[in-house]
């Protein structure tokens, strides 16, 4: 009986995103909510994302990229300039608070939690996260936690190499790819596809953001999952393609405010980590591996272009949510509630 248990697939269904609530503080928060079940029992997880904290501590000044990065990025620059740290540890705080009132059993931020690497940024995300919530959070890397020139004049003093160590010393889980699994029940996984996305590399992006050993890393996860019937949670800074065409415009759901900057529209077709014409082998085998799992994977989520949007990946059997969140940074903060039913 058990072993015709496991091979049952999973009925998943989800609900429509609610619209953005402000709650007393301004915090923006939505919901989301997938079912497996009638048991009874759930699991929450609270998604942030982009936070883009950045901030140098004395010694990050003796290196001349940061110091530059410090004079023209951020509320200590001539003029200021977005982001301002104070207004993003604010809402930081709110966010917290928020996932903390609903007894979270997992906070995800995908993405530019960091504006810039440097040692003040990473002693901060200790102080307000890591330290927080030990073994509670998840943090999947952007584009911005390996650069140190951000708005600065100073090119890289720092190799890459030297970068990537000064960022995985300092980070809680493996930053390239992480999984925990939640109640017996929601597997959660965070996977990096934003650390390789610089000018020189990945411009416009083509499909070579995700890492070759992800692949099977993720394939061991997805039959695990099939295996113990797991609800699969994807998190990653940037979205990956649709497999529709007709997604090369998709129109946001929400805007934080007209002089945001935020774009109205995205290209959810093309300008992607994966699902792309122009796919890395990496990235196209991941982007098969999603599709092939509908079954499992629920829903995926990221960042990276700072409002809200809706999407479907075509998976095999159904279409996958795709749901992107509005930057942290951004008013009071946003936050998305996940929920799984089951």
């Amino acid at each position: 009986a058990e072993g015709l248990r496991r091979k049952k697939k999973l009925m998943l269904e989800t609900s429509e995103l609610t619209t953005p609530t402000a709650l007393a503080n301004g915090l923006k928060t939505r919901d989301f909510t997938i079912r497996a079940g009638e048991t009874g029992h759930s699991v929450t997880v609270v998604q942030l994302t982009d936070l883009h904290i950045g901030y140098c501590n004395e010694e990050d000044l003796n290196n001349p990229t940061l110091a530059s990065t410090a004079q023209n990025r951020g509320e200590s620059a001539t003029p200021p300039t977005w982001p301002n740290r104070n207004s993003v540890l604010r809402n930081l705080g709110y966010a917290l608070d928020y996932a903390d009132g609903l007894d979270a059993n997992q906070i995800v931020i995908t993405g530019d939690a960091l504006d810039y690497l440097s040692m003040g940024g990473l002693n901060l995300l200790k102080e307000k996260i890591w330290s927080r919530y030990p073994g509670k959070v998840l943090i999947a890397t952007g584009n911005h936690e390996m650069v140190q020139k951000m708005g600065g004049k100073v090119d890289e003093t720092v190799s890459e190499a030297d970068r990537f160590k000064m960022l995985k010393d300092n980070w809680e889980h493996d930053p390239i790819y992480t999984s925990r699994v939640l109640r017996d029940k929601v597997m959660v996984i965070q996977m990096d596809n934003g650390l390789n996305d610089r000018d020189e590399v990945a411009q416009p992006h083509s499909g070579n953001l995700f890492h070759a050993e992800q692949v099977e890393l993720l394939k061991k996860d997805l039959e695990l999952a099939k295996k113990n019937r797991y609800v699969v949670l994807l998190f990653f800074h940037t979205p990956i393609g649709t497999g529709n065409p007709a997604d090369k415009v998709v129109n946001a759901t929400y805007i934080p405010g007209a002089n945001s900057g935020v774009h109205t529209t995205q290209n959810l077709y093309e300008n992607v980590a994966a699902g792309t014409n122009h796919d890395s082998e990496a990235s196209a085998a991941i982007w098969n591996l999603i599709r092939e799992n509908s079954d499992n994977i629920a829903a995926i989520f990221a960042g990276h272009v700072h409002g809200d949007f809706y999407s479907e990946i075509l998976g095999k059997t159904r279409k996958i949510p795709q749901i992107l969140l509005t930057g942290m940074a951004y008013e009071n903060g946003h936050a998305l509630k996940i929920t799984v039913e089951y």
